[in-house]
């Protein structure tokens, strides 16, 4: 984007709009000359991103992130439509217009200061006449107010766009300053600069532009002064000298015959302009000069004039040796896209980053795709490792911008001696070139940013950091190296094994997981395809994993392979066999993943550790933030970093840690952590689970006076659901995660927790069609942990396992269970329970068989609530007499009684609405769509079962949903439309999955007609 040098004013009103939106300082918007008062903070922020980017589209995402970062609203999407509406009321109607993909600020980089800052800059860098570039400059630093974005809530600008703005401030700063130098005009550069060293007392090039102003102004004296106060600041916060141009400068200034400003400071670098080439060349020997591509080296930093080194010549070959790849095609494909161009010197950076774990194979990776396409690269490949995570200290850009220019051929007396010189050299010597640069092992966006080629650079980056920065503003592609497929895992598992001289043997698992047949070759032990699938996930499919296991088995080829593997289950055998290779530490999983482990801040190395014990399953900010005893938020800005990292994988917001990280991290646990800590953290982690669970089941299916769960630990803040649907969502995640920790709980011997997590987990688990597998198991722990308790505990446990059995088809078991269950609450005196436990067991006898026990046990059920609602004792459970009423008008039904069972219902269901027990309200909507089919009033039994179909469906109810199915499909045939009930039916068979469930025979004969 380039600006006409318009001045000041004039320069807003170029497009002919009457907004102009100032960011360089404290946030302003003016309208036709009159400020706009924009009270929110966030409003402002929306504003600045939009602004920041006008005139292009802008994601909802995209200003979410600026704006909210790592704490984003419940519906992002939603509060940025309500924030822009707000936005538009104070501007133009038409200044925000909502394109596809996001929204416009339709304004010209003229109204936007910040933009037209830039533009001026980049026009300044353009100009070969040194008179309109001191006035371009110019122009822009007058547009300069202080710190931008002041008084705006946008994390992401502050982070990346203050500082980056703030060095391009600084540069053109420098840069008028040796402007003014060069042609003899001392004016008020002076006194700006001064400002600004005390804004940046360690920035070397602002002290020595203002050294060379004073001496130039005839102020010796004073320049002498500076240089002893920067000279002082340096020792004390650094402890260190200055630095070889300023001390070149000292000595002039105590020299009376030299000239203080003899350098040539046109020449020199500053970041706000890019620095000058040197005169091109006119012999005729030579022909004209082509800028950079002519292979002329510019003067140093200091502004000595070079002769010029040829470089023209010179072609880095600098990749390390290329190895064999097994699999990675869809990421070559994808490296071969991102590249490829009709045009290989076509403008603009290409920058692509690869990002993953370590020992996913990123460098291998890299290296091979370099090595396969060195023809699109003709004038080299420069490989640098600047070490982001590794045994030894990064290499930082100064020393890299070194070695790369060394490697392009230029002297070490004319490397210039600054970051910011020695980049603008490097970005000079490429322009033009088709070469490739790959910076390997990056640790953060910081490190590998003045490493960007410019122009038409092709940069290929490696890092375990996802590197949103450089994607965000240096547009890089990010490609993921993840996991090998399952079938490139044994094939190279297969490949290492036989050169080591194993026998790989070809059956059926390995046909499976790798989609052919493995060659056999001479070995000493065959290695079956189902042991190197096994082991092949014990890897987590790792390159580097893999190979080193390989290794293992090859060491230990004397004992059996798959006794070998059996012992690598054992998580900490795993890692230690993935250790102890004495090939060095690249050649250690451990050692790679301390790396990354020595890259966090005390905080976050904390929550890595403390977690390990958390859960194997994904986890969420809230659960973490209770572990760690730290407010989500900040959890969540943890975690995120965590992820940003490789240490754990983030998935849609919830969070995951690879087996051999989480296995790591449980090692450095014991090893850092005392064992009352980890005791604490863990517990948390229960409780958070508990009384989650406990909320969501209460939100589900709501009971009265029920017996309340263990008081909450210190730190622990659980879930809380404002709707049924929140609360049904959240079990459906967390099923997995709930049994584990069920189980763990009556591993630690904490059984009032065990009992009270059966209990509520059952009560969810009731409602759907789902892991039927996990509710007999669960109640089964509930009942081991309340035989440790008391009567009470136990005959709530047991009515749990006997809906539990009744769910998964076991009826008679599910009879003797809450028979059981019943002797205890009615021993106990405990009435309301008796209530709630004789409806369980009418609903196990309506499914054995025995309608008339189950009419029995439901009148008894009314019976026993009537007695509590006339004296309501303490009761573990209170009586839900919608639920009676509904389960009876089921079995009258099911008995032919259909006037009573529709009364019954009928009853049931004004009872549920009048409690907002919605799951009962769709069951009874459900029964009396079968009773009015059987009766033959089919439409009332249509519109029964929609109304049912669409409750049932809001709750996550489909045990009952397949009910209404099953109605439908017979309503099909009733009406003669078998093939109108072919959706039911489809339905009714997928929630079923492949469950025993009595229910489809019953679906396969509706269907039959």
């Amino acid at each position: 984007m380039t600006a006409t040098p318009n001045s000041g004013a004039a320069a807003w009103q170029q497009d002919g709009r009457d907004v102009r939106i100032a960011l360089l300082g404290p946030f302003e918007v003016l309208r036709d000359g009159f400020p706009v008062l924009v009270t929110s903070e966030r409003l402002r922020g929306v504003l600045a991103v939009l602004a920041a980017s006008a005139a292009r589209t802008v994601s909802a995402d995209v200003i979410g992130e600026h704006v909210w970062g790592d704490a984003p609203p419940v519906n992002l999407r939603r509060t940025v439509q309500t924030g822009i509406a707000r936005l538009r009321a104070m501007l133009p109607d038409d200044a925000i217009v909502r394109r596809p993909g996001g929204y416009v600020l339709d304004l010209g980089p003229g109204q936007v200061d910040a933009l037209r800052f830039e533009a001026l800059l980049d026009e300044a860098a353009a100009i070969a006449d040194p008179h309109t570039e001191r006035k371009l400059v110019g122009q822009a630093l007058e547009l300069w107010r202080g710190v931008p974005y002041l008084g705006v809530e946008a994390r992401a600008l502050a982070s990346v766009e203050v500082p980056r703005l703030t060095e391009r401030y600084l540069g053109a700063l420098e840069r008028a300053a040796d402007l003014s130098l060069a042609a003899g005009e001392i004016d008020e550069s002076a006194a700006r600069l001064r400002a600004e060293t005390a804004r940046h007392p360690l920035r070397e090039s602002l002290w020595a532009r203002l050294l060379r102003l004073l001496a130039a102004a005839g102020r010796t004296a004073e320049a002498l002064a500076t240089y002893d106060d920067v000279r002082r600041r340096l020792a004390d916060e650094l402890g260190a000298d200055p630095g070889p141009e300023l001390r070149r400068l000292h000595a002039e200034l105590l020299d009376p015959g030299a000239d203080p400003v003899a350098a040539d400071p046109v020449t020199s670098s500053a970041p706000g302009v890019p620095p000058r080439a040197p005169v091109p060349s006119t012999d005729p020997a030579r022909g004209p000069a082509s800028g950079p591509a002519s292979g002329v080296v510019p003067g140093s930093a200091s502004g000595s004039a070079s002769a010029g080194v040829d470089v023209g010549a010179v072609r880095p070959r600098q990749l390390p040796a290329d190895i064999e790849l097994v699999g990675r095609a869809g990421l070559l494909e994808a490296l071969d896209e991102a590249f490829r161009t009709d045009d290989p010197a076509a403008p603009g950076t290409v920058a692509v980053a690869m990002t993953g774990q370590g020992g996913a194979g990123k460098t291998a990776l890299a290296v091979h795709w370099a090595h396969r396409r060195q023809e699109w690269f003709p004038d080299g490949q420069i490989f640098v490792d600047l070490r982001g995570f590794a045994d030894r200290r990064p290499v930082e850009p100064l020393t890299a911008l070194g070695e790369v220019l060394g490697s392009l051929g230029v002297p070490p007396d004319q490397v210039p001696a600054g970051v910011d010189a020695r980049a603008a050299l490097y970005r000079t010597l490429l322009a033009g070139r088709r070469l490739l640069v790959v910076l390997d092992n990056v640790r953060d966006s910081e490190q590998v940013r003045p490493l960007l080629p410019g122009a038409a650079g092709r940069v290929l980056v490696t890092s375990r950091s996802t590197l949103r920065g450089l994607s965000a503003r240096e547009g890089a592609r990010r490609i993921t190296v993840d996991q090998l497929p399952a079938a490139d895992a044994v094939a190279l598992l297969g490949e290492r094994l036989r050169r080591h001289g194993l026998t790989v043997g070809p059956d059926d698992a390995t046909t499976a997981a790798a989609g052919e047949g493995s060659d056999s070759s001479a070995g000493e032990i065959p290695i079956d395809g189902v042991t190197l699938a096994e082991l092949a996930e014990l890897c987590e499919r790792l390159p580097l994993a893999l190979v080193i296991a390989a290794e293992y088995l090859a060491r230990h080829r004397d004992l059996d392979p798959s006794a070998l593997v059996r012992e690598l289950r054992d998580g900490r055998t795993r890692l230690e066999a993935l250790d102890d290779l004495g090939d060095g530490p690249t050649a250690s999983v451990r050692a790679v993943l301390s790396w990354s482990y020595a890259a966090l801040d005390p905080e976050a190395a904390r929550a890595f550790r403390l977690l390990a014990h958390l859960t194997p399953f994904e986890f969420s900010a809230e659960l973490a933030g209770s572990v760690a005893a730290r407010p989500v938020p900040d959890m969540r800005r943890l975690l995120d970093h965590l992820a940003d990292l490789s240490l754990l994988a983030s998935v849609r917001g919830r969070y995951r840690f690879h087996d051999l990280v989480r296995v790591y991290a449980a090692v450095l646990c014991e090893a850092t952590d005392d064992g009352e800590e980890r005791w604490a953290a863990s517990i948390r982690g229960l409780d958070w689970y508990l009384h989650s669970v406990c909320n969501a089941a209460q939100r589900l299916r709501p009971r009265r006076q029920e017996y309340p769960p263990p008081a909450l630990t210190p730190g622990v803040r659980p879930m809380a659901f404002d709707d049924p649907e929140s609360a049904r969502d959240w079990c459906v995640t967390e099923h997995r995660a709930l049994a584990f920790a069920t189980q763990r709980a009556y591993d630690f011997g904490r059984y009032e927790q065990t009992w009270r997590l059966a209990w509520d987990f059952g009560r969810v688990l009731l409602i759907g069609t789902a892991h039927r597998d996990l509710r007999v198991a669960v109640a089964r722990l509930g009942v081991a942990a309340a035989e440790h308790l008391g009567a009470a505990a136990l005959y709530i446990a047991q009515s749990n396992l006997g809906n539990a059995y009744q769910r998964s088809g076991d009826s008679l078991e599910a009879v003797a269970c809450l028979r059981e269950a019943l002797a205890g609450c009615r021993a106990a005196g405990d009435v309301g329970t008796e209530s709630a436990v004789l409806v369980n067991l009418a609903i196990a006898q309506n499914r054995a068989g025995d309608k008339e026990g189950a009419v029995g046990s439901c009148r008894a059920a009314l019976e026993a609530a009537a007695r509590w609602e006339a004296d309501p004792a303490p009761a573990m459970i209170a009586p839900a007499v919608a639920v009676c009423h509904f389960n009876l008008g089921h079995a009258l039904v099911e008995l032919g009684r259909f006037d009573e069972g529709i009364a019954e219902t009928r009853t049931a269901l004004e009872l549920s609405r009048r409690d907002g027990h919605r799951i009962i309200e769709g069951l009874c909507l459900s029964s009396l769509a079968e009773a009015h089919l059987l009766t033959g009033d089919l439409d009332r039994a249509e519109t029964c079962a929609a109304e049912a179909k669409t409750v049932l469906r809001t709750m996550g109810a489909t045990d009952g949903l397949v009910d209404v199915l099953l109605t439908e499909v017979r309503l099909g045939s009733a009406r003669g439309r078998p093939g109108d009930a072919r959706p039911a039916y489809d339905e009714a068979l997928r929630l079923l999955g492949s469950s025993p469930d009595p229910r489809r025979d019953l679906l396969d004969a509706a269907m039959a007609g």
